[in-house]
């Protein structure tokens, strides 16, 4: 579900269920999915359809987060340099 979520995705996401149903544990799961924890999913679905690759995951989420800054008129004041490693200002 994680990967449809992010390889398909939506312009929306409403993660719609009662108490302890395991929202936050999905969200955290995510999480680690972007932060390239691929020991985690080791054996799992995912595993040999993520690209583990530090900087191919910083590029989808510079993707994702210019596209949605596009989407919704918002000016980015800072971003990231593959380079330096830390958020410089535009």
């Amino acid at each position: 579900m994680a990967y449809r979520l992010i390889d398909v995705g939506s312009n929306y996401n409403f993660l719609a269920r009662p108490r302890r149903f395991g929202k936050s544990l999905f969200v955290d799961t995510l999480s680690e999915l972007f932060r390239g924890s691929k020991d985690l999913f080791e054996g799992l679905f995912i595993y040999d359809k993520w690209d583990w690759n530090e900087k191919s995951i910083k590029r989808k989420i510079d993707y994702v987060l210019e596209l949605n800054c596009k989407n919704y008129e918002v000016e980015i004041s800072e971003c990231y340099s593959e380079d330096s490693g830390i958020y410089l200002e535009r």
